[in-house]
């Protein structure tokens, strides 16, 4: 039995003999659990228990249902690999929108005539006098036609539920509860779309997908595509091959990438098939989402990265857009698990076909690729041979010694944009940085102000006026004078998206600008609004963060414009150089998407970086051969794995002490299985009051990693002040 509540351990329970033959592998049951009574699931069944005595299960939870026994294997697998309680691993399988008390569909009341018009109308006549609501809700029925919810009756007729009771208890109308499912975007129209003919790469590509398709075998396909080079009809067209063969499929985007665009792709393709699965949901539009989903009632899940483990009966492919992308990846909370690699698994243990694609694929897939793991299939152009936009790197060094002194935007990128303005064409500018400064300094001693909770500076928001720390969240009023020396000015160093904005508005005073960043779409939907103004031409340019930077199609956008493309590359992490190269890439690719030929222009202060001059010229294969030497002299991955330990606390010293002995005897443990490298501070040392410390292992296997560290953390006993937390196979060295 695996309990919802953390007990770091499956407990045995006794099936009475009035539940036998009701409960299986995956029931929702409730079993006792000291003086108090909690919800499990049953994993297994053994006749031998491994202690004495055992409780028995006190009932099977009526609201719930079996879990399938396929997803507790992914949970079992999950809790195995990335070393998590099996709790937290069923806690992913089964979201808190299906398990939280009180969880079950909406239903609704509606009212409908139990008689023929003519007798409804003449009970309405011979009610009016002694019973005029009576007489309202009957003249409201007549005129409804055929039904009417139960709320809109007594709005329109100013009855009460117990004048519709009395009515329904005389025969005169007819009161029945349906389910009603709860849906975002429910009100949106899609009209159907048909199949593409695919051109002579796409088919070939399809036809390996349809091989296995068809014969029900596992295996991974990776397609390296250009920048819209039709992958997404490849992914509709497999999916639809798919439920011709009566399987399901669950289709993963990266969550900057779900927008209404996604979504009406696959609406307007298989209308009721689709279910949507994304934390923007409420817990009722999830919770009827996912049981859809479960009930075979929908056999297409779209979603983001947890909706790998949707409930999909049958399965028969898992899709993975944009495969490289590090939101793919659970970084912050337990079970750390990479949906990559948990759609693998169940690929493996579903006999079911993983479909990966990117236009620049992680080197852990293409490494695989390039060794006959993986299927690789290339799209080399786009469709229709659009051309790839036309790209010029400045290097903004030169910019400043120009100006003599810092430059925000280069002659070459303002003068693209106002030759947008004139054309009546559409722009998109990126900057990674929201807010409107980056830090603030003092002038005579220098101090940057640093959030008093973590060791990262304060950032400026101009239009609240607020300084801001974006690790804890925590707002701070401005001050004009140093805190630190008393006597010096503040001032503003960097620079954000607000200030980009505020800048293009005075030099461009006509340009109408949309800006899509954590800070404009914290209400509900603001993101599908900005997209869909920005799509009808209510704003010339486009500013945004990663939310723009993929998973976005305007035809009207000719010019993209990268205002830093090297804040990557100043990260102490090994991936630094991939992600420089990803992020060109793909935000390079939302130029030049319809029948005008696109340009981008990147600023950069390192314009002769590997990583810039393979994004310049479209050579993902370049990239690889130059970043794979690193990684193989390194031996980081893809060539070898590695596991973060990270220990955090609020005592800086007994955090250092505790990651030095874990560090230590985790090293002695593994002799040469594994090198143990640190402990070190982490990237940012304090975070929301806690410091942060970690030691990195890099090894050729996980499993004797995590088999050494579970057994550690259990002999050592750390102290309460200190928490230790494990992240196998992290995307981040933070």
């Amino acid at each position: 039995m695996a309990l919802e509540v953390a007990v770091g351990k499956k407990l045995d329970y006794a099936v009475p003999e009035k539940l036998r033959g009701s409960i299986d592998v995956g029931s929702s049951v409730r079993v006792p659990l000291g003086s108090q009574m909690r919800t499990g699931y049953v994993v297994s069944f053994s006749d031998q228990p491994s202690f004495e005595p055992v409780k028995e299960i006190a009932g099977k939870v009526a609201s719930r249902f079996a879990v399938p026994r396929k997803l507790l294997e992914v949970a079992e697998w999950v809790s195995d690999y990335y070393c998590a309680p099996l709790e937290t691993a069923l806690k992913c399988v089964v979201p808190a929108s299906v398990r939280r008390p009180g969880a079950r569909f909406k239903e609704i009341a509606l009212v409908k005539r139990a008689r023929t018009i003519d007798a409804t109308r003449e009970a309405c006549v011979r009610s009016r006098r002694g019973a005029p609501k009576q007489a309202a809700a009957l003249e409201v029925l007549i005129k409804a036609g055929k039904e009417i919810s139960l709320k809109e009756l007594c709005e329109e007729s100013g009855c009460s539920p117990a004048t519709v009771r009395r009515l329904e208890e005389m025969g005169l109308a007819k009161v029945e509860k349906r389910r009603m499912e709860r849906l975002a975007l429910k009100d949106e129209i899609y009209l159907r779309s048909e199949p593409k003919t695919l051109n002579a790469e796409q088919q070939v590509v399809f036809d390996s997908i349809c091989k296995d398709v068809d014969s029900g075998a596992h295996a991974v396909h990776l397609i390296e595509g250009v920048t819209s080079s039709g992958k997404t009809e490849i992914y509709l067209q497999a999916i639809g091959r798919t439920l011709e063969k009566g399987k399901s499929s669950i289709m993963l985007v990266p969550e900057i990438s779900l927008t209404p665009q996604t979504i009406e792709r696959f609406r307007s393709r298989f209308g009721e098939e689709v279910a949507v699965l994304h934390h923007r949901l409420s817990h009722g539009e999830r919770h009827d989402q996912w049981h859809k989903i479960r009930q075979g009632k929908a056999r297409i899940a779209v979603g983001a990265r947890s909706a790998v483990f949707s409930p999909s009966p049958n399965l028969g492919l898992i899709v993975l857009d944009e495969e490289h992308d590090a939101s793919y990846k659970q970084s912050e909370l337990c079970p750390t698990y990479h949906a990559r690699d948990v759609a693998l698994y169940r690929g493996r243990n579903e006999n079911a076909v993983v479909l990966l694609g990117s236009a620049t694929p992680s080197l852990e897939s293409f490494y695989k690729a390039a060794r006959g793991k993986y299927c690789l299939g290339r799209l080399s152009k786009r469709v229709d041979d659009r051309p790839l936009p036309r790209m010029t790197v400045v290097d903004m060094k030169r910019e400043a010694d120009k100006r003599k002194g810092a430059a925000i935007f280069s002659d070459a990128l303002l003068n693209a944009i106002e030759k947008r303005l004139e054309r009546s064409e559409q722009t998109m500018v990126f900057l990674n940085r929201r807010g409107y400064s980056t830090a603030l300094s003092c002038r005579s001693c220098g101090e940057v102000l640093e959030c008093e909770d973590c060791s990262v500076a304060l950032k400026y928001h101009k239009k609240d006026d607020l300084l801001m720390c974006h690790v804890c969240g925590k707002v701070s009023p401005v001050v004009t004078a140093c805190p630190s020396c008393k006597r010096g000015t503040l001032a503003y160093r960097g620079v954000g998206t607000q200030k980009v904005e505020r800048l293009l508005k005075r030099i461009f005073p006509q340009v109408r600008i949309l800006r899509m960043d954590r800070d404009t779409t914290r209400q509900k939907d603001s993101h599908f609004k900005i997209l869909r103004d920005f799509k009808v031409g209510k704003a010339d340019v486009l500013l945004g963060t990663q939310m723009i930077s993929k998973g976005l199609h305007f035809e009207n956008v000719t010019l993209v414009g990268i205002i830093s493309a090297d804040t990557c590359l100043h990260v102490h992490d090994f991936r630094a150089a991939e992600r420089t190269f990803q992020l060109i890439m793909h935000v390079s690719g939302r130029a030049g998407r319809g029948e005008v030929p696109g340009e981008v222009v990147v600023q950069t202060f390192r314009p002769g970086h590997a990583a810039v001059l393979a994004a310049k010229a479209y050579d993902y294969a370049m990239f690889y051969r130059e970043e794979m030497k690193d990684r193989e002299e390194l031996r980081y991955p893809p060539v070898g794995h590695l596991v973060s330990v990270t220990m955090t606390g609020k005592d800086e010293g007994k955090v250092k002490e505790e990651a030095g002995k874990v560090a230590r005897e985790l090293a002695k443990r593994l002799g040469e299985r594994a090198k143990v490298l640190g402990p070190a501070p982490a990237r940012i040392v304090r975070a929301k009051k806690m410091y942060r410390y970690k030691a990195l292992v890099k090894c050729v296997e996980v499993a004797p990693v995590t088999i050494a560290y579970k057994n550690v953390i259990r002999e050592l006993k750390l102290p309460r002040s200190v928490r230790v937390g494990i992240d196998v196979d992290p995307v981040s060295l933070d």
